[in-house]
Formats: structure tokens, sequence, C-alpha cells
């Protein structure tokens, strides 16, 4: 991570906002090509990246600088409250599918001539990805998805995190308090649950309180609707998925094996190492086996869709 702080990437970005029907505001972060590097042809394949819990457009630049050195262009689906000050009293830490949906939209708009789309998850990320494939309906514009690090059923995946990792804990809820609350609170101070997210004293309490916060009367209508594990079989496209047995956060006691071995759409990658979403590998850890795995999966499908239209134009 030390070797990712000091040489971290700068690409150019063009951001497309798009408005929602409530008020709301998400947008798709365009990377452009690395100073000096030529732009991308029309028909470049897309991969559309969703962030991490808090992440930024600053944060990715390492997987969209990977994403342009293989050929694909990389957009950057960017979630409410991600993108400054919220427009519209509404939230959702792991991301709202029909937000998902105009992002989508959005890119394949502003890109219509893309041969392929790929999307990738990362963290928190990772389980919106799997929500959006497994409601996408056939036919639908992404055609290979990549999970990253998912904690799999969100309803207890943050239940011991606070015993098992008291410091870390600490601080994702410091970070999620000042990511969302503190910059919106004129905005959100008078919806239900912004008083007890301000004051909940672990992740899985910020987690239960946000719920109203996302639009939802309660956390088991919130978990109908954004638990991964609600929607992960109704997948037609293929998926990777890829965790680290020591990671601290998505631990191994909640990684779903079963999903890989009874659904015929996903691929469980496990490794003894790489942490959250970390991966780092090269003598300095100056290259990311992550991202490396996440483009390499991602080529794989789009020559197999690409072979198989030949096939079938045959």
């Amino acid at each position: 991570m030390l070797y990712k702080a000091l040489h971290r990437n700068s690409l150019p970005v063009r951001r497309h906002t798009v408005k929602c029907e409530d008020g709301g505001e998400v947008a798709v972060d365009v990377y452009g090509p690395p100073r000096g590097k030529p732009e991308l042809p029309d028909e470049a394949p897309l991969m559309l990246i969703m962030h991490t819990i808090t992440g930024t457009t600053q944060d990715e630049m390492e997987l969209a600088a990977a994403a342009y050195a293989k050929g694909w262009r990389a957009c950057l689906l960017v979630r409410r409250g991600h993108m400054g000050t919220l427009s519209h009293p509404k939230f959702n830490l792991m991301g709202c599918v029909d937000d998902s949906r105009r992002m989508i939209a959005k890119a394949q708009e502003v890109f219509p001539k893309a041969s392929f789309i790929g999307a990738c998850g990362i963290s928190a990320g990772s389980g919106q990805v799997v929500s959006y494939i497994g409601q996408q309906p056939a036919g639908g514009p992404v055609q290979a998805a990549v999970s990253l690090c998912p904690a799999y059923s969100i309803e207890n995946a943050f239940a011991n995190f606070q015993q098992r990792s008291p410091l870390l804990a600490a601080f994702i809820l410091a970070s999620l308090k000042s990511f969302f609350l503190t910059p919106n609170e004129h905005v959100l101070r008078d919806s239900k649950g912004f008083q007890e997210c301000l004051e909940s004293t672990s992740v899985q309490n910020f987690m239960q309180a946000h719920a109203q916060l996302a639009g939802f009367p309660d956390f088991q209508t919130y978990l109908a609707n954004s638990n991964p594990m609600q929607h992960y079989a109704g997948s037609r496209v293929p998926c990777l998925i890829l965790n680290a047995l020591d990671d601290p956060l998505c631990v191994e006691e909640n990684i779903r094996y079963d999903i890989a071995s009874e659904t015929e759409n996903y691929c469980l990658c496990l490794t003894d190492y790489g942490s959250h979403v970390t991966f780092r590998e090269g003598l300095l850890g100056q290259s990311s086996f992550m991202h490396r795995v996440a483009l390499d999966f991602l080529e794989a499908a789009r020559r197999d869709f690409l072979h198989s239209s030949r096939g079938t134009s045959q």
C-alpha cells in the first residue's frame, strides 16, 4: 500500500452527471488515457467499476490505468454521496440497482459503439454488481462481471467485526460518519435514521440504522432489496468472485462456497493472502493481483463472446 500511496496514477476524468427522478444525483466518471497516450477507439470494451463503501474517483485510478493498458475503457459508476454534497436526503452504502441501471444507460449513451461491457465491483461495490446482474434481464447490457472481496450476506457480515478487529472497525465507523453524515448534516438531519447513524457505535449498527436513509422503512425491507444474497441466483452472465482467506473485513467463515458449486454462472477464486482489496504483488508491491485477475477474466469473457458471436453468424 505504501507503493500505491507514493505512486498514485493521475488520469484525466470526464464526469457525466445523471439526475434521478427523486432529485438525487449519480454520475459516470470516464477515465481518459495516461498522459501522452492516445485515446482508445470508440469500439473499446467498457469496464464499469462499482466502487468501495467510501470510494472516490481517485481511488480507482490504478485500476483504470491497468484497464487502459489492456485496451479497456474504464468508467466509474459514482453512487449518491460520493460526488460531493447530497442533492436529496438518500444514500445506500451498498448501492442501488435502480441507480446502477441509470448509470449504465448513461455509459451506453456516451459509448454506443462499445464492443463489450464488463462490470467490476470492489468491496461494497462487489455486492452491488451481484445484485445488479442477478436482476438484469436476459440480453442486458452487462456481459460479464467480477465481484472483488464480497462480504456475502450483509445481514450479519459485520456483526462480530467490532470484536475481531476493534481498531479497524472504529476507523471504518468514523470514516462512514465523516464521509456521509458530517458534510450532509443540513440535508439529512430531519430524516429518519440520521440521529441513529450519528449515535451508532459499530459498523453493524450504522448499516442497520442507515436503512431509512436509503429509502426503506426498516432493515429487513432494506435487506430484501439490497442484500446481494437475495439476488445472485438470477444472474445469466459469467461472474468471478475473489476472496482472500486473511481478509479482516470479509472473513472466511462468511464465504458462500455454494454459490460457485451450485450455480453455473459463478466461479470462486480464493487466495491465502491478499487482505481486503489489497492483493499487492511484485518485490515492492508495485502491481495488483486483484486488478490483473479481474481484467484477465473480463478479457477471457469478451473473447468467448466474440468467438460465440462469430460461430452464430456463420
